[in-house]
């Protein structure tokens, strides 16, 4: 997979949701964490999808904002700034990032990037 994108910053982006699957586990199941990825038109499509406490359908509207948080009050560390973050990378390569509704438990955020070609040499 290539996309056309500041390695260090898409990292970052990969870094903040995977560890928000961490942060945000449910402590009555083992952690679960899937990437996966689709080409679509000329993206690439990414899904990062956890089995932790989810996101509140009232939360979901902010999560993108900075200093927002879904759980302010779940005890768990942080200043709202990972996913606004996110956002901003995203938008900044031309590319989005949401949060996709799921009737299971846990989350998942949808990246799209658009594709590149393969460097020829290295």
């Amino acid at each position: 997979m290539h996309v056309r994108a500041d390695a260090a910053l898409i990292s970052q982006v990969f870094t903040n949701l995977i560890t928000n699957c961490v942060k945000y586990r449910s402590p009555d199941r083992p952690l679960d964490i899937s990437i996966e990825s689709e080409t679509m038109q000329q993206y690439w499509v990414i899904r990062v999808r956890d089995n932790g406490s989810g996101i509140e359908d009232a939360d979901a509207g902010h999560i993108f904002n900075i200093f927002a948080r879904a759980k302010p009050h779940a005890g768990v560390e942080g200043a709202g700034i990972g996913l606004a973050l996110c956002r901003r990378i995203t938008d900044l390569h031309g590319g989005t990032i949401e949060h996709i509704p799921t009737e299971e438990d846990g989350s998942v955020f949808e990246v799209k990037l658009f594709k590149a070609r393969r460097p020829e040499h290295g």
